[in-house]
């Protein structure tokens, strides 16, 4: 440090008086190294995910409540989708003409993200509901406000059903769906195998 002294001081008294608190990984990631290699060449990837082999174009590694993810386009459903990367247990590259320039793979990020394919989806927020949405988000999902009221709109596919009913849950009693009925549903039926753990 290039201060004063009487800087540096300040400096330290500063920094002690603010904590940022970071949740440390949970578990063991062998294969972010590759993982960022793989990126940085703009390759595929033969991976193998919780026992399914797998043939992706990984675009960016995240960092979430512990857990690395691996965000990653997969050309076999045209989906994207976030894989935790400790449930990898392989992961190799692959040199192939099938992968997409970092320009298709923006567009093809963001025509999913604006729900193509997908089904849309509405929750309306209290003020609790809106500040967690924008501490916790994801890139297919959007704060609205109309009339003084806040909207959590987005949109899932068959395969990220389960992942939104869970991610919705989390808002507790500041989040109540208004759309679509097959979500509803869904998110009622998780709630119902919660309260069931607790019946005598």
């Amino acid at each position: 440090m290039n201060l004063a002294p009487n800087r540096q001081a300040g400096v330290r008294r500063l920094e002690d008086a603010v904590a940022y608190y970071t949740v440390p990984a949970v578990k063991h990631n062998p294969y972010l190294r590759n993982l960022l290699t793989i990126i940085s060449h703009n390759h595929l990837a033969s991976v193998t995910f919780n026992g399914q082999a797998l043939t992706i174009q990984p675009y960016q590694l995240l960092y979430r409540d512990g857990y690395w993810l691996v965000a990653s386009w997969d050309p076999t459903s045209q989906t994207c989708w976030n894989y935790r990367c400790d449930c990898l247990t392989s992961c190799q590259e692959l040199a192939s003409p099938l992968a997409l320039t970092k320009q298709e793979l923006q567009a093809k990020i963001k025509l999913f993200n604006h729900g193509e394919g997908g089904v849309k989806f509405k929750a309306l927020l209290t003020e609790h509901g809106r500040d967690h949405f924008l501490r916790s988000n994801y890139p297919s999902m959007r704060l609205e406000e109309n009339a003084g009221r806040y909207y959590l709109t987005g949109y899932y596919n068959e395969r990220t059903f389960d992942y939104v009913v869970d991610y919705l849950l989390t808002f507790s009693n500041h989040a109540k769906l208004i759309e679509p009925q097959p979500l509803i549903d869904g998110y009622l039926k998780k709630l119902r195998t919660l309260l069931n753990q607790y019946a005598d």
